[in-house]
């Protein structure tokens, strides 16, 4: 164990970048029963401490349907090119890189109070490990665990402004790989935000996320250094274009050491 300890620490802050992307912006708004909405993210990653760099080109493509009233279920599958530095025996700074299928993540989001000018919408997220997991592949692009989430979000609409704010929990299950039983730390997230509607086609967001990881355990032993605090800064902008087409830029910006240090996105979709 101990002489696994300090290169799996460095995993781990390196699987953190790459597996905490749920303050990637997705849609908060719920479409109507019987309604199925198409849509394509396009994102670039960029992280450093200084020493070594990484990166990642990130397609995700997405489905929204609800079945029936205030029900709705997301799935997204993402395809990813990461690139990575690292340390090689002689301590001499390689390049890896990988290309393939990511973790595929659904959620199942249901309205359960709402009123004239508020509601709050219940979510369980569900997150499969169909990327290559980062523990046994010199680049990881999933987290190589299955999680299971739940959170809340509340919207308070003050027109022309909807304030909102997300508060959820996430488990990651136990899973052996040659470096152990690895069983990540719980994930506590929060979210606060605002949406302005400039005019009837163009809006434009702001929002705040704390991820707030706890230790990695290793064959039941906690890792001193594994958990993490990030925060998160976020800007965006959504045009309604003809024939039901949304196209949104969005960005995130780390504001801790651990955070990732930023995100661009580009995303486009289609509500037939």
């Amino acid at each position: 164990m101990k002489r696994y300890s300090f290169a799996f620490i460095v995993w781990m802050i390196s699987v953190s970048l790459y597996s905490q992307e749920w303050y990637i912006p997705k849609p908060v708004n719920m479409i109507n029963k019987g309604s199925i909405e198409l849509g394509t993210r396009i994102s670039y990653t960029a992280n450093g401490d200084g020493i070594l760099e990484s990166s990642q080109m990130e397609n995700d493509y997405y489905g929204r349907f609800s079945p029936f009233n205030k029900l709705e279920i997301y799935l997204s599958v993402p395809l990813i090119y990461s690139k990575q530095e690292k340390f090689d025996q002689n301590l001499n700074i390689i390049e890896k890189s990988a290309t393939g299928i990511g973790d595929m993540f659904s959620q199942f989001s249901y309205e359960g109070f709402s009123g004239p000018d508020w509601k709050i919408v219940y979510n369980v997220d569900l997150s499969f490990p169909t990327g290559k997991n980062p523990y046994d592949n010199d680049v990881g692009l999933g987290s190589g665990h299955f999680s299971l989430g739940f959170g809340q979000t509340v919207i308070k609409v003050i027109d022309p402004v909807a304030l909102f704010g997300y508060i959820g929990y996430k488990h990651s299950f136990k899973k052996k790989f040659s470096a152990g039983d690895v069983s990540p730390g719980s994930d506590i997230r929060f979210k606060a935000g605002s949406s302005i509607v400039l005019n009837p086609r163009i809006t434009t967001n702001f929002n705040v996320m704390l991820d707030l990881v706890g230790k990695t355990e290793v064959n039941n032993s906690k890792l001193p250094a594994s958990s993490s605090n990030s925060v998160y800064f976020g800007w965006g902008i959504n045009w309604k274009a003809k024939n039901n087409i949304n196209v949104s830029v969005d960005s995130v910006f780390g504001m801790t050491k651990v955070a990732t240090d930023s995100t661009i996105i580009l995303g486009f979709s289609w509500l037939p």
